[in-house]
């Protein structure tokens, strides 16, 4: 015999064994047949399987990607497409935290002595 512990319309956990507590067996959990697993959907009479899982996609590096756009001649337009649209492209922007992060080593350097000078 196989059980299932059912918690908002999911399997939550499966026993072989009913599970007891002080002598009567705990409430919440039902019969269930040997194909029924953890993360199963119960509707109140049938269960039903998760959705599988779909294969992976091939993917391409982005620098790939962009020697191609390159060497169509389309970066200018591109880039263009990809500014003009803000869920795509996130303008910098700089706090006082990170404006030394973005200095040119040639100003930054006398400061520190850290880069060599230009």
């Amino acid at each position: 015999m196989k059980y299932a512990r059912i918690i908002d319309g999911v399997v939550d956990l499966i026993s072989y064994d009913l599970p007891y507590f002080e002598g009567d067996p705990q409430p919440g959990w039902r019969e269930v047949t040997d194909d029924v697993f953890a993360g199963f959907s119960f509707d109140g009479e049938n269960f039903t399987g998760p959705e599988p899982t779909p294969p992976p996609r091939q993917t391409v590096l982005k620098s790939v990607v962009q020697a191609r756009i390159i060497d169509a001649g389309k970066m200018a337009p591109a880039y263009g497409a990809l500014t003009q649209n803000p869920v795509y492209f996130a303008p910098l922007v700089c706090s006082r935290s990170t404006q030394g992060l973005l200095r040119r080593p040639g100003r930054h350097a006398a400061s520190h002595g850290s880069w060599p000078r230009p």
